[in-house]
């Protein structure tokens, strides 16, 4: 395996093949956001505190898994390098928990409670073993300020491409079932499972011989009796606070959002399995659209001011929503449009700047983590998700929310229009706050870099600017 950095342009075969992986990844990720909490409230009959509930479990789960894995995959000495053997290994049992997560079972409320927790927890384990190795390859492609954010474009349109297909879910549950719901959303199950498996293996494939490895056997040992201190360390740095906390707070609103999208579009604004397709599909391909326009801002204002502009826009238009008060198919496209932008921009730039983290925890503690880092994006969008989801079942409750009934209550009403607009806003707005003081730049990133490659060649380092992150 090669140890130089790899700081050129790209080929397109590189980038494509990368971003096949991106395509499995959301496959799982999105069927399981969008969706699940629907199913066990709607279709397997979990009450929604008790769906809530089940998203914390899985999340304490997460609290030992996440930074194991990127450990892990950050010390692992193999042929086939540092992440490409858990990528395989997870790969195939995610497809599989895919079909399990969404089959309903005959069992009283408590079997169904300790059923779909246990699932749950193994969907994330396999998928945990997948996600930070995948998304840590991408900090090793390419240790280029500016390429990474154009790597993180094709992934991000890889996303949104797996975001459109998982928006035919309903009509697909309710074609493939003939009208037996349970049997429809378990064939989804299937079909999504089988699809998320084959394009993990291709990535799997495309990717051999991409990663770099500079981990020494005596950093190796020195880690496993440091390991959690390690990553005490990674959370010092200052950089990947603001980043870990804007992913906190953005996947927060997004868990809302999403969450509660099926039910306004039941109970507010009632459109049939067409209209619905048409409004996930639409939403992934506005975030698609708006990619080219992400990456130019990105290069004129650098990714700080890039991510506030591109997502503090959305956030205003969200919290609009609420005054109007216009609930309809046309309103809903554009609150598609909206969420398209914020979207696209979030998952083009988040992990880039999340990457950019490496190079100074490689000239702080003389190692490359990229693991470690993907880790804690990993688990902060979980506990995002995971909270948001709890604090979504938990308002529902509170405003009288009952899935049995064909109409809901006012209170109801106003819960679900509520979340769908003004929490969504507010915690994706926090996300915003927290960006603006984030404090890495393109400016001082070259200057880690030239302080590396000085350090590396027996040169006195140049620390003066960026003295401030040390």
């Amino acid at each position: 395996m090669s140890t130089a950095l790899k700081t050129g342009k790209l080929d397109f075969k590189t980038k494509f093949g990368y971003s096949l992986g991106q395509v499995g990844d959301s496959l799982a990720y999105n069927i399981f956001l969008v969706f699940f909490f629907f199913f066990l409230t709607e279709i397997a009959g979990v009450s929604p505190a008790h769906s809530g509930f089940i998203s914390l479990i899985v999340i304490l789960w997460d609290a030992i898994t996440d930074p194991i894995i990127g450990y892990l995959s950050d010390n692992l000495k193999s042929k086939f390098g540092r992440r490409r053997p858990f990528i395989i290994a997870g790969a195939i049992p995610l497809g599989l928990l895919i079909f399990l997560a969404f089959t309903a079972v005959d069992f009283s409320a408590s079997g169904k409670f300790v059923y779909y927790t246990i699932v749950a927890i193994l969907f994330w384990t396999a998928y945990t073993m997948v996600d930070i190795p995948y998304y840590s390859l991408g900090a090793e492609i390419t240790q280029d300020f500016d390429e990474r954010t154009h790597l993180r474009i094709w992934g991000s349109a890889a996303l949104w491409l797996a975001v459109a297909v998982t928006g035919f879910a309903p009509m697909m549950a309710t074609i493939l079932g003939g009208g037996d719901d349970k049997l429809g959303w378990s064939l989804v199950g299937a079909v999504v499972g089988g699809g998320a498996l084959l394009f993990d293996l291709l990535s799997w494939r495309a990717t051999r011989g991409k990663e770099v490895s500079t981990v020494s056997d005596t950093e190796t040992v020195r880690e496993k009796f440091n390991v959690f201190k390690t990553y005490l360390q990674a959370l010092k740095l200052k950089p990947m606070k603001y980043v870990v906390g804007a992913n906190f707070f953005y996947l927060f609103g997004q868990a809302i959002s999403i969450g509660i999208n099926l039910h306004i579009m039941i109970y507010v604004v009632p459109l049939s399995d067409p209209q619905i397709t048409i409004y996930y599909t639409a939403m992934a391909l506005f975030s698609i659209a708006f990619l080219p326009l992400i990456n130019f801002t990105t290069n004129k204002l650098g990714k700080k001011k890039a991510f506030i502009l591109l997502n503090g826009i959305p956030v205003v238009g969200i919290a609009i929503f609420y005054f109007i008060n216009l609930y309809s198919f046309s309103s809903l496209m554009i609150y598609g449009l909206i969420m398209g932008l914020a979207n696209g921009a979030f998952w083009t730039l988040c992990y880039s700047m999340a990457y950019d983290n490496t190079e100074l925890d490689e000239f702080i503690h003389n190692m490359r983590r990229e693991g470690l880092y993907v880790s804690f994006m990993s688990f902060s969008q979980k506990v995002g998700n995971a909270v948001g989801l709890l604090f979504l079942g938990l308002i529902l409750e509170f405003f009288k929310y009952n899935a049995d009934l064909d109409i809901q209550p006012d209170t109801a009403i106003t819960g679900l229009k509520q979340l769908f607009t003004l929490w969504t806003a507010l915690f994706m707005g926090i996300s915003v706050l927290i960006i603006i003081f984030h404090p890495m730049t393109k400016s001082k990133f070259k200057a880690i870099e030239k302080a590396l490659e000085d350090r590396k060649a027996g040169r006195e380092a140049d620390t003066s600017e960026f003295e401030d992150l040390l």
